[in-house]
Formats: C-alpha cells, structure tokens, sequence
C-alpha cells in the first residue's frame, strides 16, 4: 500500500526537492561500478546492506 503521507522533503507539481542528506551517493555509484565490472563481493554487501530493508 502507498503511503498518502506527503513527503517532507518534496512539494508537490513544483519539482523542487531535497536530496537526502545521509545517501552516500559517491560511495554507492562506486559499488555499482566495482559490482558491474569486477563482482566485487565486498561492494556488493554494501549495496545489499544499504537498499535492503530497515525495521
């Protein structure tokens, strides 16, 4: 079920948003890059750890 709960970090029909601040994303293109050249095992944890889910 999708949540009706509007996001705080986007307004609605005016395209502006706020990045995540916490979201690595230099360190998660790099582990994409090491799992799709090499299979790197320890970069593949990594993605796994952070997409998988939180409780």
């Amino acid at each position: 079920m999708v949540s009706q709960q509007q996001s705080p970090r986007c307004e609605p029909n005016t395209g502006k948003y706020t990045a995540m601040p916490e979201t690595p994303s230099k360190e998660l293109m790099q582990a994409l890059i090491d799992v799709a050249q090499s299979r790197d095992k320890k970069a593949f944890s990594y993605l796994f750890e952070y997409f998988s889910t939180k409780n």
